[in-house]
């Protein structure tokens, strides 16, 4: 028979472990050789995001400050985006090509495609993804886990993350019928 434990820590606790664990991967990531850059971005960028959502929740459903915390991770999604940008602008249109069948050939969008390639090279040669700038980022990663380490962990309960969710999905509904109206 499996026993599975059961974790007793505040829901609180458990969430800002989950927030460092993020961060601490993210930082790892940028700092890992066998991972390519592109790889490295992506999933950094993922995970800024999901640090960045969960920090918001956390201020809407325990009513905490959370803005420089915030800041800091949209900051650092931005410093990212630029390179993640070139990196699916060149993919999208070597798939569009592919989806194309026979109907567009890479010869057609050489170009287009040099370009794209160009500005990425200029990039990377300008020290977008140099030693300087992963560990500029590596530090914003590790001033955000000593932020989040200072703070208590919030006090947070099941129904108080439960009304946040379903307020947000009300407010998504409500923005989708503006739109459609």
């Amino acid at each position: 028979m499996t026993v599975f434990a059961v974790d007793k820590a505040p829901l609180g606790h458990r969430i800002q472990e989950q927030l460092l664990a993020r961060l601490d991967q993210a930082e790892r990531l940028l700092h890992d050789s066998a991972v390519t850059h592109e790889a490295a971005v992506h999933q950094s960028r993922k995970n800024m995001k999901w640090v960045r959502a969960v920090l918001k929740l956390i201020a809407d459903a325990s009513g905490l400050d959370m803005m420089e915390e915030q800041r800091l991770c949209r900051d650092i999604g931005r410093q990212l985006s630029e390179l993640r940008d070139a990196d699916v602008m060149l993919l999208t249109l070597r798939q569009l090509v592919l989806a194309s069948g026979a109907a567009l050939e890479r010869k057609d969008v050489a170009e287009l495609e040099h370009k794209l390639e160009a500005r990425r090279a200029r990039l990377l040669d300008a020290g977008a993804f140099d030693t300087a700038f992963v560990q500029r980022i590596r530090d914003e990663l590790g001033e955000l886990a000593r932020d989040l380490t200072r703070r208590p962990a919030p006090t947070l309960d099941a129904d108080g993350i439960r009304h946040v969710v379903e307020a947000t999905k009300a407010d998504a509904a409500a923005v989708f019928a503006m739109l459609v109206t």
